[in-house]
């Protein structure tokens, strides 16, 4: 196959069969459907087999004018590999090369429609026109991308009626075209809401679906500017959305957005789609026409702001609490002040993460307090970051994370709020020295806050700059000795200076406050190391005490501290079978990183669809 050459419907890569129309993968009696994205990733590496495609490439030719991150692309790389049974340190199929980009080993070659293989029987070609089909399998020859980046640019101002097709679940399952169908409904139900925009009906929208038209003449039909489509698919306990807005005289993206969502509530999930995606388009279209939002701010309210601000920086739960009275005071003089329910969201997302409340409800709360922030001012970077962290933390959807920091930075480049998220994401997801980027970046802004300084330590610890960050952490408890989490950086900077009887003495003032006890994960590992078994076992003895599943970090560190490494990741594990929340930290805990490298912990990552080393 040639960059040029027009994609096949049916080709043969390794030992699987591949269906690039209905995106179904058969090795012998296994079939499987890739997403739309992934596939269209897989026939881009396909179309340049042994050759290496920088990550830019392929992130051009997938993608094509809509902006995302690099981690969309290493979700959908995660992804290949599971699917192919493919080892990143011991590739089959697709190599990494560091810096340069991915290639793809496996042979490829073309068959014919009715060449049999060993690999199982032909997949029945779906009926379908060329415009789905382009789509569904994301037919990446260079020859058609270079078309489509040539199209002229979107208009905002001739978009004003939009239709919204029937969802596709990628799924003969009864139950998830009924759930398609809901959302679909939901959707055009919450679009309806979009100041000058008119939204066709369902009815209208469905038989045009079903007549099998192109988008153009879907358009023409209904008399529509631009049409919303995408798929469903649901596996286990998670919910997978992808949608895109597509102007209809260009057929050019203007919006593009992937959801994934945990959980068995189909209405819940429905509603929360329908309302991140209305808000988004919405957002798109005001960006295109140069829609800015501004309004006077009430002095009492930032009163009570600012006092709340204060009280949540101290990073204790008691004083959490205590903030969410004045930004809820804050409220009661002005409903509308929007940056009090961002951060009122915030302040949610951090009891839930650091379990000081309920993770479930206080979640439901901060999604939904950040949520109403956008609906007052869509172009809130500080709730766009709040979204993103809730994304990554409550759904484990890092790609939806990603794009949401991403649309925070870019509103608002300037925002430290938006930025520090952003880099303590970036350092769960194994990307230290873009963390320190970001947290760095954030304190320049705002040079006096002891949580970024503290945030921008941890991160330059990851990268071993300790003499940097234990500059900060000193400096930051000069300021305020009660910080927890700059205790808990000496400690690990001491660590890993093997420091042992210096980091007993940071760990246990840091294990010793308020909402911060699974510090004795780390206390525990200091103990070990100094030779203190005993106080070593009483202290993950007082962890045991803690919810497991909350605590499996720190007692996989305490385990790592006296030499059990097999404990250790035995407990992270057990953790991962649980689904917790917490998990994702691995990669930010110094002492349990070095871990990621061995075989199973790596298969706790690939379950977890982080992207790791092997990915980059």
């Amino acid at each position: 196959m040639t960059a040029h050459s027009e994609t096949p419907r049916l080709m043969q890569i390794g030992e699987w069969r591949i269906d690039s129309s209905s995106g179904v993968l058969t090795r012998g009696d296994k079939q499987v459907r890739l997403e739309p994205r992934v596939m269209a990733v897989l026939l881009d590496l396909a179309a340049h087999a042994d050759q290496v495609r920088s990550k830019d490439d392929i992130i051009g030719a997938v993608w094509g004018d809509t902006y995302v991150g690099e981690a969309s692309l290493s979700r959908c790389i995660s992804e290949l590999r599971r699917t192919l049974g493919d080892d990143a340190r011991d590739p089959k199929y697709i190599e990494t090369l560091p810096k340069r980009g991915y290639r793809l080993l496996a042979q490829v070659r073309t068959l014919a429609p009715d060449t049999k293989s060993l690999s199982g029987p032909p997949v029945p070609e779906p009926k379908r026109p060329l415009w789905q089909t382009l789509v569904a399998a994301g037919i990446v020859a260079a020859l058609f991308v270079a078309w489509w980046q040539g199209r002229p640019a979107p208009d905002a101002d001739s978009i004003r009626t939009i239709a919204v097709l029937p969802l596709r679940a990628l799924s003969d399952d009864p139950q998830q075209r009924f759930f398609a169908e809901g959302l679909t409904e939901q959707l055009i139900a919450n679009m309806t809401t979009i100041e000058s925009v008119r939204v066709v009906s369902g009815r209208s929208a469905r038989l045009a679906r079903d007549a099998e038209a192109s988008a153009a003449d879907i358009a023409a039909a209904l008399g529509v500017d631009a049409v919303v489509d995408g798929t469903v698919q649901r596996s286990a306990q998670r919910t997978l959305v992808s949608l895109e807005l597509v102007q209809a005289s260009t057929e050019r993206l203007i919006w593009g957005g992937s959801y994934q969502e945990r959980g068995d509530d189909w209405i819940e999930i429905q509603q929360e789609v329908a309302a991140q995606a209305t808000r988004e388009i919405a957002l798109s279209l005001s960006a295109l026409r140069g829609v800015t939002i501004s309004r006077p701010e009430n002095a009492e309210a930032r009163i009570e702001l600012d006092r709340g601000r204060l009280l949540a920086a101290r990073g204790s739960p008691v004083d959490a609490v205590r903030s969410l009275d004045h930004f809820r005071l804050a409220l009661e003089i002005d409903g509308g002040y929007a940056l009090a329910w961002a951060l009122l969201a915030d302040v949610q997302a951090t009891l839930a993460w650091n379990n000081w409340s309920n993770p479930s409800s206080a979640y439901a709360e901060a999604r939904s307090a950040a949520h109403t922030a956008l609906d007052l001012d869509p172009t809130l970077a500080d709730a766009h970051a709040v979204l993103a962290a809730v994304a990554a933390e409550r759904n484990q959807d890092w790609p939806e994370a990603e794009r949401r920091f991403q649309t925070a930075v870019g509103l608002e480049p300037r925002s430290a709020f938006a930025l520090e998220r952003y880099g303590r994401y970036q350092r769960r997801m194994g990307r230290p020295e873009d963390a320190a980027t970001s947290t760095a970046a954030a304190l320049a802004i705002e040079p006096d806050s002891i949580p970024i300084a503290v945030s921008h330590a941890w991160s330059l610890i990851l990268i071993n700059e300790l003499e940097g960050a234990r500059a900060l952490l000193e400096s930051s408890l000069d300021l305020d000795d009660a910080f927890a989490l700059a205790y808990a950086g000496l400690c690990a900077i001491a660590n890993l200076e093997e420091q042992y009887g210096e980091a007993r003495g940071s760990c246990a003032r840091a294990a010793a406050m308020p909402g911060h006890e699974l510090e004795l994960g780390a206390r525990a590992y200091a103990e070990a190391r100094d030779g203190d078994e005993a106080a070593a076992r009483a202290s993950l003895a007082e962890l045991e005490q803690f919810d497991s599943t909350a605590a499996a970090l720190a007692i996989a560190t305490a385990h790592l501290g006296m030499g059990n490494e097999e404990a250790a990741i035995a407990v992270l594990e057990s953790a991962e079978t649980r689904r917790a929340l917490w998990l994702p930290a691995l990669l930010e805990n110094p002492y349990l990183r070095p871990l990621s490298d061995a075989p199973r912990v790596q298969r706790i990552l690939d379950a977890l669809l982080i992207p790791t080393a092997g990915d980059e």
